[in-house]
């Protein structure tokens, strides 16, 4: 299927509001809920306007009808903090430990393997020694992230991008 100018246009914009939504979701920022509550309304229209022939997923129903509730149920604050990635984090470490570094000879025994692994990994001289092997900045001269995903790197240096710009708007800061 051979899509339009329109529609090409049509998906850009779509792609970009999405991407703002997720964001505001994906944050630790204070909301202002009533603006946020009105751009995901907003998309979700110009979704349904622009491209009728797209169906609406219940994922993406719940992204666009409901975060806003959510949000404010989590008095007003982005859903980072209630982000699963650190419980699953462990979960490629876990199955490389359980087949590469415990005993096969029980249950019990691979289970104690592993738990010893996983506390000896939470040691704080190990976790010390981690850190020199985590990727460093040289725009904020920092380690724990690379140039590229610098949260300095746009503050002081040109001007913000759309999406960003609308991010800030969403968001409450104090002046």
């Amino acid at each position: 299927m051979q899509l339009d100018e329109k529609d090409r246009e049509a998906i850009g914009k779509y792609g970009q509001m999405l991407s703002v939504c997720l964001r505001i979701v994906e944050s630790s920022a204070q909301v202002n809920i009533d603006s946020f509550k009105e751009y995901c309304k907003n998309t979700y229209m110009h979704l349904i306007d622009t491209l009728p022939w797209v169906s609406i997923t219940p994922t993406l129903h719940k992204l666009l009808g409901h975060s806003w509730e959510l949000i404010s149920l989590n008095e007003g604050v982005g859903l980072k903090r209630l982000d699963e990635s650190g419980m699953e984090g462990c979960n490629k470490m876990l199955r490389t430990i359980r087949t590469k570094h415990s005993r096969k000879i029980s249950q019990q025994a691979c289970n104690i393997d592993c738990l010893t692994r996983l506390w000896l990994g939470s040691d704080p001289i190990l976790q010390q020694q981690r850190m020199i092997a985590l990727p460093y900045c040289s725009h904020c001269k920092v380690s724990g992230h690379g140039t590229r995903y610098c949260p300095m790197k746009n503050v002081k240096g040109g001007p913000m991008s759309e999406e960003d710009a609308m991010f800030f708007t969403l968001t409450v800061h104090e002046t």
